[in-house]
């Protein structure tokens, strides 16, 4: 019963999306960072990495790295270090997203939902 609340919160926030992108960047960045920190929060309490084991996550991560290295040639340092943090929340949104569509609980709940 857990978990199918669990995954209907993050199928409304993820059916939400679409909307926020029409209503507003402001929206639409707070809807992504409420499924970016409900996620990590999920990862941390099931004490589950194994989405973080794949060649597709080690890759962005190595771009997030070359971003924050980027960051010490650019003429404004501060004005890069924070345009290339938010970077952080995208990859964390990416693995969210492989992390859910590889669950079948969650397909079920996705693709019958609509």
């Amino acid at each position: 019963m857990y978990k199918n609340i669990l995954y209907y919160y993050f199928f409304v926030l993820l059916s939400f999306l679409p909307i926020s992108f029409l209503i507003g960047p402001a929206i639409s960045l707070s809807n992504i960072l409420l499924f970016d920190i409900s996620f990590l929060i999920l990862i941390i309490f099931k004490k589950e990495l194994r989405c973080l084991n794949t060649t597709s996550i080690k890759l962005l991560f190595f771009l997030y790295i070359y971003f924050i290295f980027n960051t010490f040639n650019s003429l404004d340092h501060n004005l890069s270090f924070y345009r290339n943090f938010g970077f952080i929340r995208l990859i964390i949104f990416f693995i969210g997203i492989n992390y859910f569509f590889h669950s079948r609980k969650f397909q079920n709940v996705f693709f019958f939902g609509f």
